[in-house]
C-alpha cells in the first residue's frame, strides 16, 4: 500500500518534472509569421523601389513573407508614426532616410521622436547626390556657378523636390558655403525638377544619381559636382563638390531600416545579421547599383550613432536654409 507520504513525494516529482518541461520548451524561432515593412513613400519611385529589392531577399532568406505597405505623406513622418506606435515584436519594420531625421527639425508637432522612438537594425546603402544642369546650360562646372552666382545675385535657380527635402538643404548648403545667392524652386517631386532643368527652366539641382544618371549617360543633363567626400563610382570623371573648391561641403543620401523602440535585442540581431548576410551578395548590389545606391551596413548601435549625428547635422542645415516650421 503507497502512504500518504509516497503519495505527496509521487505529485511533487510530477510537479517538478511538468515545470521542467514547461520551461524548457523553446520558443517559436523568429520570425514565426509574416513581416510588413513600411515603406513611407508612393509606389513605384527609387525609393519604393529600393525597399523591394530588401523586402524580397530578407523573405527569401527568413524563409518568411515580408509585405510591403506603403504608408506616404507629410514628409515621411505619416509611415513612422504608425510604426512608432506598432507592437516592439519585430514585425512591423520602417524603411528610413534622411527625410526621417530631417522631420524633427521641420515638423514641431511630431507625437514620436525620430531617434528615440525606434531601434535601429541596419543601414543599408550611402549614396552621393549629383548637382546637374542643362547640358546647352553656359554652367560648364561648379566654379562656374559660383561665379555667376556671385556676379549677379539672386538670379542663378536651384531646383529641389520640395521644401525641406535634402536637394532644397543641399542647394542652401552650396550657396552658404560658397557664400553666394541663389534661388530656391521648390518642385512636387524630383520628376518634374529633373524635367525643368533638362529643359533650361531652372538653372541646376541636386539629383539622386538613380534619376540623374540615364540622363546624363544619354547627354541630356551635364554633371558638374558629386555630394559627398569621394566620387561616385558611376561618375568617376565628376569632382566632388570639395574638390570643385567648396570647402566642407558634404552631404550623402542613405537608406536603412528600424524597428519600433523596445524591440528585442534578439530579433535586432537576427535581422542584422541577415541583413549584412544580403548585402555581401554580388546580385544585390549589382541591382542598388542601378539605383545609384552602394550597399553599405554596420551594426546596429553604429547605426543609432549616425542617426543622431545625421540630425544634428540637419538641424544645422535647415537653420541655414531658414525653412519655415510646420
Amino acid at each position: 500500500m503507497i502512504s500518504h507520504k509516497q503519495s505527496y513525494q509521487s505529485i511533487a516529482c510530477l510537479l517538478v518534472l511538468c515545470s521542467v518541461f514547461f520551461t524548457t520548451t523553446p520558443k517559436a524561432a523568429y520570425p514565426e509569421k509574416p513581416i510588413t515593412l513600411v515603406i513611407p513613400f508612393t509606389p513605384g519611385g527609387a525609393n519604393d523601389s529600393l525597399g523591394r529589392i530588401i523586402a524580397q531577399t530578407l523573405s527569401t532568406e527568413l524563409k518568411q513573407s515580408v509585405i510591403v505597405e506603403n504608408r506616404p505623406g507629410a514628409g515621411t513622418t505619416i509611415g513612422s508614426e504608425f510604426v512608432a506606435n506598432a507592437k516592439p515584436d519585430g514585425y512591423t519594420l520602417l524603411l528610413v532616410s534622411a527625410a526621417h531625421v530631417i522631420s524633427s527639425s521641420i515638423y514641431t508637432k511630431l507625437r514620436y521622436d525620430p531617434v528615440k522612438s525606434f531601434t535601429p537594425i541596419a543601414q543599408l546603402t550611402n549614396s552621393a547626390y549629383v548637382l546637374v544642369t542643362s547640358k546647352d546650360s553656359s554652367i560648364k562646372s561648379v566654379q562656374d556657378l559660383l561665379k555667376l552666382a556671385a556676379k549677379e545675385p539672386n538670379k542663378i535657380t536651384y531646383a529641389s523636390s520640395g521644401i525641406g527635402s535634402a536637394p532644397h538643404l543641399a542647394g542652401a548648403l552650396l550657396a552658404f558655403k560658397g557664400n553666394v545667392d541663389l534661388v530656391h524652386v521648390p518642385y512636387k517631386g524630383g520628376g518634374p525638377a529633373l524635367l525643368d532643368v533638362m529643359r533650361g527652366d531652372t538653372d541646376v539641382y541636386f539629383a539622386s544619381q538613380s534619376g540623374a544618371l540615364p540622363f546624363i549617360q544619354s547627354d541630356k543633363l551635364r554633371a558638374l559636382g558629386i555630394s559627398t567626400n569621394t566620387r561616385s563610382a558611376a561618375l568617376p570623371n565628376t569632382p566632388t563638390i570639395k574638390e570643385a573648391g567648396v570647402a566642407g561641403f558634404e552631404l550623402s543620401g542613405w537608406y536603412g531600416v528600424v524597428a519600433p523602440s523596445q524591440t528585442p535585442q534578439s530579433v535586432v540581431q537576427v535581422l542584422s545579421e541577415i541583413i549584412k548576410k544580403i548585402l555581401s551578395r554580388e546580385d544585390v548590389q549589382s541591382m542598388l547599383a542601378k539605383h545609384g545606391e552602394q550597399a553599405f551596413t554596420t551594426k546596429p548601435e553604429i547605426f543609432g550613432q549616425f542617426l543622431i549625428l545625421e540630425q544634428k547635422k540637419y538641424q544645422e542645415i535647415i537653420q541655414i536654409a531658414k525653412v519655415d516650421k510646420e
